[in-house]
């Protein structure tokens, strides 16, 4: 499967299923996407495939690394320190996104007021790891 950035300047392969979607409601990610959380999709780094361009590689936190497409500025990945072998792939970048159903909300500590959770996801109040 082809994703990549609005622009379509930058563009990876997904060689393999996704393990699972999660839907982050934390200050960073809400930041970081401009809305009231973030949906991320686990992806083996094997089967995470760049085709073309290069995206700028950020360190977000004292525990993970973002990147973000450099001729659109969306967000890309997000990677954590303790577990680089899976990259979380924003949902944004996916073509299809009903492919993707979230499972799990982290954060939901840190969410917006208004924002009405599903009750049949799995609910962290920080991060799994």
């Amino acid at each position: 499967m082809r994703r990549g950035c609005l622009r379509r300047k930058f563009r990876y392969e997904l060689t393999a299923r996704h393990r699972t979607a999660v839907n982050c409601h934390c200050g960073m990610c809400r930041k970081y996407s401009g809305s009231a959380f973030l949906t991320y999709v686990a992806i083996d780094e094997a089967a995470f495939k760049i085709e073309c361009g290069t995206p700028i590689e950020y360190r977000s936190s004292d525990e993970a690394v973002r990147t973000r497409c450099n001729y659109c500025g969306g967000p890309l990945t997000f990677i954590f320190d303790l577990n680089p072998e899976i990259i979380w792939v924003t949902l944004r970048s996916l073509n299809d996104h009903s492919a993707f159903l979230p499972a799990e909300d982290w954060f939901v500590q840190d969410k917006v007021e208004w924002l009405m959770l599903d009750v049949e996801l799995k609910q962290w109040n920080g991060g799994p790891l």
